[in-house]
C-alpha cells in the first residue's frame, strides 16, 4: 500500500446559518506541517512544541473539546471511533507551562493506491513504518465527523512526515495509480486549507510554518459541485495550496482573518438545539457518561514522575484537596477497559513492552514517566493502567474492612498475562511502597 501522500487533518464542526435555519457543516483542513524541523533558538524541542500548540489555541474562539474516545494503537486496532481526543489536554499542559506536548498524539492521512483514505494514529515523532492502520474512505469520514456533537466546537488532529511544499514537492510527484478518492457530497464534507505560510518572526524561524493553523477551517468547494464530486489527489494539494496563498498572504507573516462558511464565528460554534454534555475537568476523560477519571497517574502531567511511595490515605487526601477522589474499583475497570471492553487496556491479548510490566530477573525495574508507553492507552485515553506503578483504590477489598483494593499491577510484577483490566488485590491502607501510587477520579460537571 503506497504512502506515497501524506497530509494533516483539521476536523472542525460548523454551523450553517445561511438559510436563517440551523445547520451543520463540517470541513476537513488538509495542509501539512514538520513541527520537527523547527527549532525556537534557546528554547528545547518540547518548549518549541508547547509554544507552538499555546500559539494555535490563541484564538478563544475555538477551544479544543475532546472527543469521547482516544486511539489506542496497541494490537493492530486503529478505527475512527478510537480517534484521538488528545488535544484539549495539550492546550491544558501548555497553559500550565508544561513542555511534555509531545505526547498529545496524532493523526496522519495517507491515499492508498485503491483511491481509499488510511487513517494512521501515531506519537508525535513515531516512525510511520512501523505503526497499524485502517482504511476509510472519504464518505465514511464525513459520516463520522457528522455525528460529532457540535458541541465540541473543533477538533484539531494533526501531523506529517512529508512536506508537500517543498521544491521537491509537487502535486505530480504526490500522485498515486487510482488516486481519485470516493465520491463526497459537497454539502456534508467541504475539503479547506489552513495556513501554510505563517511564520513565527518574533520566535526567529527562518522558514515558514506549514500547515499551522491559529483561527479556523476557511474556504471550501463551491456549493455548486455535484453530490457525485469526486476529488484527486493532484486537485487536492493544488487546491491547499492556492487556497493558503490567498488567505495567508499578509506582511510579516502575520495571519489574515479568514471568512468562516455561514456566519460569524460566534454563530458558527453554537448549536443551540443540543443540550448540554457531561463535561470533565481538564486533564480527564469521561467514562461511560458517569465518571472523569485522570488520563495519568498523579500528578497527572505527562512526563512527571508517578506520586508513589504514598499511603491510601494520603492518595484520598491529595485527590480531595484537587476536588477529586480516589476511583471506585468499578469505575477503575470501565476506564481501563475502554469502550470495547478490552482485558488489557490496549487489546484482549498480553503485549510484552505495551506496558511497564513484565520486566525479566535481572533486568531494570522501576517506575517510568507518565506517558513514556504511548501503545499503553485505553480507549478512552487513559494512560498506564497496567504496569508502572499500582494504583490505590477508594473501596475496601472485598468484605475485608482492614484492607483496600489496589489496581493495575506495577513494574515489579514479572508475570503480564496474570494482571488485567479486572485483576485487584488486597493491601493495608497505612503501607507505601515505591511501586504503588494512585490517580482520581471525580463526577461529571
Amino acid at each position: 500500500m503506497s504512502r506515497a501522500w501524506l497530509f494533516p487533518i483539521i476536523l472542525g464542526t460548523l454551523v450553517a446559518g445561511a438559510t436563517g435555519q440551523e445547520a451543520q457543516r463540517f470541513a476537513v483542513c488538509a495542509g501539512v506541517n514538520e513541527y520537527r524541523d523547527f527549532n525556537i533558538p534557546g528554547r528545547t524541542e518540547g518548549e518549541t512544541y508547547a509554544f507552538l500548540v499555546a500559539e494555535r489555541f490563541a484564538n478563544p474562539e475555538i477551544g479544543a473539546v475532546p472527543m469521547d474516545r482516544v486511539g489506542a494503537l496497541a494490537g493492530g486496532q486503529a478505527s475512527l471511533s478510537n480517534l484521538v481526543g488528545a488535544l484539549e489536554f495539550c492546550q491544558s499542559a501548555a497553559a500550565e507551562d508544561e513542555v511534555f506536548i509531545y505526547l498529545c498524539l496524532t493523526l496522519v492521512a495517507s491515499v492508498g493506491e485503491d483511491g481509499q483514505l488510511e487513517l494512521y494514529l501515531c506519537p508525535y515523532n513515531a516512525d510511520l513504518a512501523d505503526l497499524p492502520n485502517t482504511a476509510i474512505t472519504l464518505r465514511q469520514l464525513a459520516d463520522y465527523v457528522a455525528a460529532i456533537p457540535a458541541t465540541k466546537k473543533l477538533v484539531m488532529l494533526d501531523a506529517s512526515p512529508w512536506d508537500a511544499f517543498r521544491a521537491e514537492g509537487t502535486p505530480e510527484d504526490l500522485a498515486v495509480p487510482g488516486d481519485v478518492l470516493e465520491p463526497l457530497a459537497a454539502s456534508s464534507l467541504v475539503l479547506s486549507a489552513v495556513s501554510p505560510g505563517q511564520k513565527l518572526n518574533e520566535a526567529g524561524l527562518a522558514r515558514p510554518l506549514l500547515g499551522f493553523c491559529l483561527t479556523n477551517c476557511v474556504t471550501g468547494f463551491a456549493d455548486t459541485d455535484p453530490p457525485d464530486a469526486t476529488v484527486t489527489v493532484k486537485e487536492l494539494v493544488g487546491f491547499t495550496k492556492s487556497t493558503a496563498e490567498r488567505v495567508y498572504q499578509g506582511s510579516g507573516g502575520e495571519a489574515q482573518t479568514p471568512t468562516l462558511l455561514g456566519g460569524e464565528p460566534s454563530d458558527a460554534m453554537v448549536m443551540k438545539s443540543m443540550p448540554p454534555e457531561p463535561r470533565c475537568p481538564a486533564g480527564m476523560r469521561l467514562v461511560e457518561g458517569r465518571v472523569c477519571i485522570d488520563v495519568f497517574e498523579a500528578p497527572n502531567l505527562p512526563g512527571a514522575k508517578p506520586m508513589a511511595d504514598i499511603n491510601q490515605f494520603g492518595a484520598s487526601g491529595w485527590c480531595r484537596q484537587k476536588d477529586k477522589r480516589l476511583c471506585e474499583p468499578d469505575e477503575w475497570e470501565a476506564g481501563c477497559r475502554g469502550p470495547d471492553g478490552l482485558q488489557f487496556s490496549y487489546g484482549n491479548r498480553p503485549v510484552l513492552g505495551a506496558c511497564n510490566i513484565g520486566v525479566m530477573m535481572g533486568e531494570d525495574a522501576h517506575a517510568e514517566r507518565l506517558g513514556s508507553r504511548p501503545y499503553c492507552v485505553s480507549g478512552y485515553g487513559l494512560y498506564d493502567m497496567i504496569g508502572n506503578v499500582a494504583e490505590w483504590i477508594g473501596s475496601n477489598w472485598g468484605s475485608e474492612e482492614t484492607t483496600v483494593d489496589h489496581r493495575g499491577a506495577s513494574f515489579r510484577d514479572q508475570r503480564l498475562d496474570r494482571f488485567d483490566c479486572t485483576t485487584g488485590g488486597p493491601k493495608h491502607p497505612v503501607l507505601n511502597a515505591d511501586h504503588v501510587g494512585f490517580r482520581c477520579c471525580a463526577d461529571p460537571r
